[in-house]
Formats: C-alpha cells, sequence, structure tokens
C-alpha cells in the first residue's frame, strides 16, 4: 500500500474536522436547545396521582391518611361518599406530642378554636358539609363562634391558652394558679345551668371583689398577713 503524502493527510484531517463541526451543530440545535420530551412508564405499580405534599389537613395538598374512612382515596376536598361510615371505627394516625414524638407544642403558637357549628344532643356537629373527624375533606374553614366583651365588642372564640409554667414541678399549670379575684364570680346555677335569681329577679351572681364598691365584695385584703380572707358574716341566729 502506497505511503500518504503530508498533503493528502492533512486533506483527510481537515474533512474530518468539518465532518465533526457539522455533528456538533446537529446535536446542539436537536439536543440542547430543546426540553426533554414527555414520556410515560408503563406499568408502575405507584398511583401516582395520589402522589402530593402531606400536611395534615388535605385542604391545598396531599392528604394524610388518619382514619379509616379516609382509606378510600377520594378526590380533593370532596367528602367519602354517603354509602360509607361517615364516623370512623379505627384510627391510623394515633401520635402523641413530646420533645421525641410529633415535636413538642409551642405554647407561643398553640390556639384553641370554638366552630360556631349546630349540635345534637349528644353534642356532634350536624352538618353535611364538616366531619370533625375528618378534615381532609373540608372545601373551606367552618364559621367561628363570637362572644361579646366586656366593651360591648364581638369576638373570635380563638385564642391561645392561659397557662404558667411552675419552675419547681416543672409542669404547665392552668391559669387557675392565678385567679383574678375582680373577674372571678360565685354564682348558683339550676340543673340547665343557667343562673339561678333571688326573690327580687336578680342574678345569683357576684364578683369575689368589686373594686368600684370594695362593701359589695366576698374577699378582704389583710395587709398585715398578706392574704386574701373571706368576710365572716354573723347573723342573730
Amino acid at each position: 500500500m502506497a505511503k500518504k503524502t503530508l498533503n493528502r493527510r492533512i486533506s483527510e484531517l481537515e474533512n474530518k474536522i468539518v465532518e465533526l463541526t457539522n455533528l456538533v451543530d446537529s446535536l446542539s440545535t436537536t439536543r440542547t436547545e430543546k426540553d426533554p420530551a414527555p414520556y410515560g412508564i408503563v406499568g408502575s405499580a405507584v398511583k401516582t396521582h395520589h402522589i402530593g405534599p402531606l400536611g395534615p389537613s388535605g385542604m391545598g395538598g396531599g392528604k394524610m391518611i388518619w382514619n379509616d374512612i379516609e382509606l378510600s382515596f377520594p378526590k380533593i376536598n370532596e367528602k367519602p361518599s354517603k354509602e360509607e361510615e361517615t364516623i370512623p371505627v379505627k384510627g391510623y394516625n394515633g401520635h402523641s406530642h413530646s420533645r421525641f414524638s410529633g415535636g413538642a407544642l409551642d405554647i407561643n403558637t398553640l390556639e384553641i378554636v370554638e366552630y360556631d357549628m349546630v349540635l345534637d344532643e349528644n353534642g356532634e356537629w350536624v352538618s353535611d358539609e364538616y366531619s370533625k373527624h375528618s378534615q381532609n375533606f373540608w372545601k373551606n374553614l367552618p364559621p367561628i363562634a363570637v362572644l361579646q366583651n366586656s366593651l360591648g365588642e364581638n369576638v373570635s372564640k380563638l385564642g391561645k391558652l392561659d397557662l404558667v409554667f411552675d419552675a419547681n414541678s416543672r409542669k404547665w399549670l392552668i391559669s387557675s394558679a392565678y385567679i383574678d379575684v375582680e373577674k372571678s364570680y360565685l354564682v348558683l346555677k339550676d340543673s340547665e345551668g343557667n343562673i339561678q335569681t333571688d326573690t327580687d329577679g336578680v342574678e345569683m351572681k357576684s364578683p369575689l371583689y368589686d373594686s368600684s364598691d370594695p362593701s359589695k365584695s366576698n374577699i378582704v385584703w389583710d395587709t398585715l398577713a398578706k392574704c386574701w380572707r373571706f368576710y365572716a358574716v354573723y347573723g342573730d341566729d
């Protein structure tokens, strides 16, 4: 075989460079400048339409299975079918809240709310739209109950717990550990929980201490003993 001359070898290299340059240009046009074409995988064992951001409530994202009535996987924001039991008989996400399980609840964040729902004789919600056992199927939040304060303002019954931490016992104490004498009342209620009235039709309700008229108070501050004392009342009988 005849040996290639230097000029022929240079010519072949130049042709190869042109060929490779055209190939790179072609790949750049068909691959790097286009988004990858979508494709599907047949035979997947996972129901991909159930995948979504997971949260305690299904509103606006994926849902966590809390009990047996939620195993049917209805669509997001839809209720279980009428044929299914609306009250769970088995719970799947029973859990506690501690520093090691679920996380301790933050005292400055935790709120307690009362929803304005019609209740039956057993104290259960009477509503086809809301199930208190399954918030996954709530489309919107139910209305919050309202109460009027001493200033005549309507206030939503939503707020934080009034707790006090005892450093000795290392426990949180309920508000009864500190009783506000002006906001604590002695009352007499009937069997239905209503405050009874006296013979003059006045409610049998009075604060422990009335700063506007101390003579109507049930207690008095003992400046010597540094404590509250109940009045001792003696009758002729």
